[in-house]
């Protein structure tokens, strides 16, 4: 079976997004499942692993659609992979290997790659491995409803490629192709030969005359040789003593210019401590200002007790005043009572008396009376019972008294009582109000507080904002300065290497005019110098410099015609001689690229000296024919070795300027100091502007940065004097808010220690009023009771009197003058009894007043002890404020003198700074004098540069050597005069080609070799066409041999699939068997010989397929993939289908995707492809010969 198919791997391959593994066996292999579930993704999988490029042959727009792209629960795949493994046991394919594995990557961002036996390879690795094996994406072993369509195809040349993948001619055709296509390249470069050798036909002659001409210049030019070099020589030495006398006033400069910036580091120190101490002074000020504020609050606190001290005497006084006049005005009542009660007590003696007379009268008249015994009894019966009688009135009229003083007293018990209640009304209306008032006043002040602690934040960050933006602004400042002195070295620098620029300095005189006409417009087609047009990396500079060497000056043209009209200027106008590159016939020089690559690899080995530069491409040409057959390598040694691999037939430069030439000569040494070289010049001054353009864009971002910061620090000193004054100006409301709080609290204390005081009195009135109650209830007992002792009395006395009367009416005549004597002493006895009760009256009163004198005196003596406490009080709180209030004023003297003391600190601070500007305008003079030598030093280095230059480079010679070797032997002048003669002369001889003869012998070597080489080019073309020939013979008969033979087996195959008729093959050109067309004619049973395009769907198909067997007949593949090929069939046919599949299984491999179930029962192996995933589909497998389930899907 030769070629046998193992398996076949796909992971993520359009909709097998698992890694899925097909065994096939030997024999036919069906794939089978419903439309849509994926199984010609086996065959699409298969032709894709062997190569196929066309994304629509694989049923998608672009390769990244054959890519796992997601379903509703999986996620899209990145990538998919699929490998073929074939058995090569028996060596039909040409490698190693016994077992074959193909495989093909391709990944969503476009990447992609092929391995054979998991080594990466190409796609045409790949196409040769399979080419002609039957097996391969254009073979006829894949073969889908495409492939029937192309045999099926009305273009009869569609049909040839399976014919020719069968007849086993697709390699011959390749090998034709390249044939063809060097026999096309052979005939180019055999074209192009004669066309040079034309061209050095015509260069020979010219060469060999300037050849002739350049020997006879040479020898001129030898003597101007060594007086140029005499001359160079001198003006160096001259040069160089300059320059030294210029270093010297550099270095003195630089000296100074060192002392000015230690001076201003100096200086700036100085300033930055001042600032520091001025921060200090700040700290300071601010703590004391602190310190202030609490004072002022202490004091302005003492000051509202002693306040409140005061008016707590003032309120003391005037009590003590009050109860004085109070007490007063008692004294003055008693001295009234105590006169009343002496007059009262007068008239009640006067009355007594009378009373005492009026019973002696009587008396004496009852004992001059007969009845005097018994008038005497009843008389003593009616003294007693009155004497009674009188004593109890006046313990009635004693109590009536007292309980009416008891009434009184309560009286007004009652009416202080009202007083009391109202005045505490009163007091408890202001003692709320005040209490109110201090409240709110306490409410406000922690409003203040935090109002104040706001205000203290907003100064606190106010000034850490002025101590940051000073902080920035010193640090712009002091970037300022560090990018002024950069500015000044690169202004300085770069005015030198401009000048230098514009002055053309270094370049020879001719290359000067040169080039100067060419900016002034009176010289066209100039692009500029070798140094103008090239950029060189900083690293290579000295190489390269060192390998053009002299032709840094060379100028490069547009056309031939340009140099020309250049070299007619200077040599009409006598300015000096130039070398002129026209771009248009300069041809560049390299290295031959197998030379090239027996180096590349050395140790050391840089470049080629061409390519590392930059250059337009224009002047590409240029620049490689002077440096395209110069290396560039790291050391000596180096170079000497690569020298030796190349036979020293190429120039080689080393990084550090030394030079092993062509023939094994080397240059090499101190290249002493460089000064600015031309080549360099052009990239450093684009390099300065760059830098000054970067520092000027940093000035002025920095000017404005610091300008910002001026600005900030305004604006915060300006906020920072506001919130200090608003501060200061709340510091004051607060202090005020806490005297008012104080007075507020001093009320509130005083109203409450009168309502306590009045409190108390309260007390005391109810007191008393429980006594007096007490006492009144006390006296209205015994009022009862002597109210009844006085109706027993009065009884009594009446009874003695209704005696008596009836007595006395007996002895009325007699008794008479008695009885008005006793009428007279009853009136005199009431008399006095009234007089004696108005004097006990009076006596009480006067009692009562006592006891209120007494408790006066007790009052004020509690006043007076009260003041005494309140005058030692304020006292000390006077004492305590004076204490704080020489505090306040210490405070305020070290704030005055710590103002003073900022003050002065700024002024030193302004003296600094302007100390600090003066030495800065100084060190700008001092930069700008620095600057003005240097550049005069720059230039003598430029012009030194340029003779040592000139030495180095035209003759290759150091200034020692030079000097020792080429002496002057007359005064500098006479030899310069020389010197211009012989340059004349050399002048008169135009152009001259130094390198002529070797530029003839080199043309005339090539004219020889292209000579030689032309006839070998129509050697081989000759040749070529010969195997072009054979290849088309060999193609021809393979191609009519297969042909001849599958015509044979399609009429078979034909009849045994139709069951009779007839069908046959023919050329369309017998003549063109290689390139023309392929007819296909048939004639089922009972039909007549028509071509395919007339036959039916089904009878199409069915002559496809037996074209199809007729070919593997011929040369059967390995395996063969039919993708639903029997589709279009009817029943019976895809029967007699199926037989075929099982005659031709024996040598070859069928893998069938289908759905007939005529095939189906004739594989060995199904393979069901289903999608129990929505958009993934999943392999099962059966053998069908040995009806047992066999390895499933093999997922990863």
């Amino acid at each position: 079976m030769g070629l046998f198919l193992k398996r076949l791997d796909v992971l993520g391959f359009k909709s097998f997004a698992d890694r899925t593994e097909v065994t096939v066996v030997p024999g036919v292999t069906a794939v089978v499942g419903p439309n849509g579930s994926g199984k010609s993704n086996i065959a699409d999988a298969i032709r894709w692993v062997l190569g196929e490029q066309s994304a629509r042959s694989l049923r998608g727009a672009k390769m990244e659609d054959v890519i796992f792209a997601g379903s509703q629960n999986r996620r899209a795949l990145n990538f998919c992979e699929v490998s073929l493994t074939l058995d090569n046991a028996e060596g039909k394919l040409p490698v190693s290997y016994a077992e074959v594995t193909v495989t093909r990557r391709v990944y969503r961002n476009g990447d992609s790659e092929y391995l054979l036996n998991r080594q990466v390879c190409r796609l045409r690795d790949i196409s040769e491995l399979f080419m002609d094996t039957g097996v391969g994406r254009e073979a006829y072993s894949i073969i889908g409803q495409g492939r029937i369509e192309e045999i099926l195809s009305t273009r009869s040349e569609d049909r040839r490629g399976i014919f020719e993948e069968a007849a086993g001619i697709v390699k011959f055709k390749t090998r034709r192709k390249e044939a063809e296509r060097k026999l096309s390249d052979a005939s180019q470069n055999v074209t192009r030969v004669k066309d040079i050798l034309a061209e050095l036909e015509d260069q020979l002659e010219p060469l060999r005359e300037r050849a002739e001409r350049a020997i006879a210049y040479q020898s001129l030019s030898e003597s101007y040789r060594r007086l140029h070099i005499g001359v160079l020589t001198a003006e160096a030495a001259h040069l160089q003593s300059r320059s030294q006398d210029l270093q010297l006033a550099v270095d003195e400069q630089q000296t100074a210019l060192q002392n000015d910036h230690a001076h201003l580091n100096e200086i700036e120190q100085q300033v930055n401590e001042k600032r520091s101490v001025l921060e200090q002074v700040e700290q300071a000020l601010e703590q004391a200002n602190r310190e202030l504020l609490a004072v002022t609050e202490t004091y302005e606190q003492a000051e509202a007790e002693r306040r409140v001290a005061m008016v707590k005497q003032d309120a003391a006084l005037t009590a003590l005043e009050d109860l004085k006049k109070r007490h007063e005005e008692v004294e003055q009542q008693l001295e009234q009572l105590e006169h009343a009660i002496a007059a009262a007590d007068d008239k009640r003696s006067a009355s007594e008396l009378r009373v005492a007379k009026r019973r002696v009268a009587l008396e004496q008249a009852l004992m001059n009376s007969d009845e005097q015994g018994v008038m005497r009894a009843l008389k003593e019966r009616t003294q007693e019972a009155r004497s009674t009688l009188i004593e109890r009135m006046r313990e009635q009229a004693n109590l009536n008294n007292a309980k009416r003083a008891l009434e009184g007293e309560r009286t007004a018990l009652e009416r202080r009582r009202v007083r009391l209640r109202e005045e505490a009304e009163v007091l408890l209306t202001q003692w709320e109000e005040a209490q109110r008032h201090h409240v709110r006043l306490q409410e406000e002040a922690r409003q203040d507080e935090q109002t104040y602690a706001l205000y203290h934040e907003e100064l606190m960050k106010c000034r850490e904002k002025q101590c940051e933006e000073a902080e920035k602004r010193r640090i712009v400042q002091s970037r300022m300065t560090e990018l002024e002195q950069e500015r000044v070295s690169v202004r300085s620098r770069l005015g030198v290497l401009e000048d230098l620029q514009n002055d053309l300095e270094g370049f020879s005189a001719g290359a000067k005019a040169a080039l100067v006409a060419a900016r002034t417009q009176k010289l066209e087609g100039i692009h500029g110098a070798i140094a103008d047009l090239v950029e060189v990396p900083e690293a290579y500079q000295l190489a390269i410099e060192t390998a053009l060497g002299a032709s840094v000056q060379h100028i490069v043209t547009e056309r031939e015609r340009d140099a020309r009209n250049a070299i007619d200027y200077l040599k009409r106008r006598q300015l000096g001689r130039a070398t002129f590159l026209p771009v248009e016939v300069i041809k560049a020089r390299r290295i031959p690229p197998q030379e090239l690559q027996r180096v590349q690899s050395s140790s050391g080995f840089v470049g080629i000296a061409s390519d590392l530069l930059s250059v337009k491409p224009s002047f590409k040409s240029v620049i490689d024919s002077l440096l395209g057959n110069v290396i560039v390598v790291r050391t000596l040694p180096e170079a000497n070795a690569i020298a030796r691999v190349l036979s020293y037939r190429y120039r080689i430069v080393t990084e550090q300027g030394d030079i092993v030439n062509a023939g094994g000569s080397m240059t090499g040494g101190s290249v002493g100091r460089r000064g600015t070289p031309i080549l360099g010049r052009t990239r450093e001054i684009e390099t300065l502007r760059a830098r000054a353009q970067e520092n000027k864009s940093a000035l002025d971002e920095l000017v404005r940065t610091l300008k910002d910061h001026d600005e900030s620090i305004e604006v915060l000193l300006s906020d920072e004097k506001r919130a200090t004054e608003q501060l200061g100006e709340f510091t004051q409301h607060a202090a005020n808010r806490q005297r008012d709080i104080e007075r507020a609290k001093n009320t509130c204390g005083f109203l409450e220690e009168r309502r306590t005081a009045q409190s108390n009195e309260e007390l005391q009135l109810e007191r008393e009023s429980e006594e007096i109650e007490i006492k009144h209830n006390a006296l209205a007992d015994k009022l009862r009771l002597l109210d009844e002792q006085v109706v027993l009395a009065e009884s009594v006395v009446t009874a003695v009197e209704a005696e008596a009367e009836t007595i006395q009416a007996e002895f009325a005549g007699r008794n008479e003058e008695l009885t008005a004597q006793r009428v007279s002493l009853a009136e005199e006895e009431q008399t006095f009894l009234y007089d004696q009760s108005e004097c006990l009256r009076l006596m009480e009163e006067r009692s009562r007043y006592v006891t209120n004198k007494d408790r006066m005196f007790q009052e004020i003596s509690r006043a007076i002890a009260l003041l005494s406490e309140l005058q030692s009080t304020l006292k000390n709180l006077e004492k305590d404020s004076d204490g704080i209030a020489s505090a306040r004023e210490q405070r305020q003297s070290t704030l005055t003198e710590l103002r003073e003391n900022r003050v002065h600190r700024f002024e030193e601070l302004s003296l600094l700074e302007s100390e600090m500007d003066r030495i800065r305008e100084q060190r700008a003079r001092a930069e700008q004098r620095l600057h003005a030598s240097e550049l005069s030093r720059s230039r003598v280095d430029t012009e030194l540069e340029a003779r040592l230059g000139t030495l180095r480079d035209d003759y290759g010679l150091g200034y020692e050597l030079a000097s020792e070797r080429y002496p002057l032997d007359e005064p500098l002048a006479q030899a310069k005069a020389r010197h211009g003669e012989l340059k004349r002369t050399l002048d008169t001889f135009g152009e001259v080609s130094l390198g002529a003869a070797e530029e003839y012998e080199r043309v005339l070597e090539r004219y020889t070799f292209l000579r030689d080489q032309e006839g070998d080019l129509e050697s081989a073309r000759m040749q070529l066409g010969t195997l072009i020939a054979e290849i088309d013979d060999e193609m021809a008969k393979r191609f009519k041999e297969t042909f001849d033979e599958v015509r044979r087996h399609f009429q078979g195959v034909f009849q045994s699939l139709f069951g009779g008729g007839q069908a046959d093959l023919f050329l369309v050109d017998e003549n063109t068997p290689l390139t023309c067309g392929i007819e296909v004619i048939a004639e089922p049973p009972g039909k007549k010989m028509q071509t395919l395009s007339l036959l039916s769907g089904g009878e199409r198909a069915l002559t496809a397929l037996a074209l199809m067997f007729a070919i593997l007949r011929v040369k059967p593949v390995p395996f063969c993939v039919l993708d639903e090929v029997e589709a279009a069939l009817d029943e019976a046919n895809v029967s007699r289908f199926a037989s075929y599949l099982r005659e031709f299984s024996t040598h070859t491999q069928f893998v069938v995707i289908t759905h007939r179930r005529g095939t189906m029962e004739s594989a060995d192996v199904l393979y069901g492809v289903t999608m129990q995933d929505s958009g993934v589909s999943k392999l099962v497998s059966v053998r069908v010969l040995e009806e047992e389930p066999i390895e499933a899907t093999k997922e990863a």
